[in-house]
């Protein structure tokens, strides 16, 4: 069951659980950002297309660098977001996210992608980092952190057996 109604009663469901290749790492940031988009807003894609550079690098880090399971979701990418500080008034300050970047192979596909969001100015890598803020704010609610948190879900599986999957959601929304 998977349900958004009642967060406390759900089965878990991670999707950086189903991520097998770097293709797949674009698949669910862009599904991520098209169901996070106002379908009403006309607005520039740079924001967008900068944001999917900065959730790359942090899930390409998570899933190929990072050792621990239970931080590989949604609610670790924010924690790394949070952890850019931009110094606009010194370009050449390391924030934590920096440094923790820095410390990867060159060869890293993480590595490559960070780099590229880099390459912006001060002021413009902030307001990339406060939008990937905003469209992750739901990762903010300990609700939806707890649901994404890990997966039981286990969709790849769907199919090998008889399997039904109940998803509820609120009649309001």
């Amino acid at each position: 069951i998977f349900n958004v109604s009642d967060m406390a009663h759900s089965n878990k469901y991670n999707p950086l659980k189903y991520i097998q290749t770097t293709a797949d790492i674009a698949t669910v940031i862009d599904c991520f950002i098209k169901n996070t988009t106002d379908k009403n807003t006309k607005a520039d894609d740079f924001f967008p297309n900068a944001e999917k550079l900065v959730y790359s690098a942090c899930i390409a880090y998570l899933l190929k660098h990072c050792d621990d399971e239970d931080k590989k979701n949604f609610a670790s990418v924010l924690k790394m977001i949070n952890a850019s500080n931009i110094d606009e008034s010194n370009p050449k300050a390391k924030s934590p996210l920096d440094q923790l970047f820095d410390s990867l192979p060159k060869n890293s596909i993480a590595k490559t992608f960070y780099r590229a969001y880099k390459q912006g100015a001060g002021k413009t890598l902030k307001s990339i980092i406060i939008s990937c803020l905003v469209r992750l704010r739901p990762f903010m609610t300990p609700e939806v952190a707890n649901l994404t948190q890990y997966d039981e879900l286990e969709l790849d599986k769907i199919g090998d057996e008889k399997t039904a999957l109940f998803i509820i959601t609120s009649q309001n929304d």
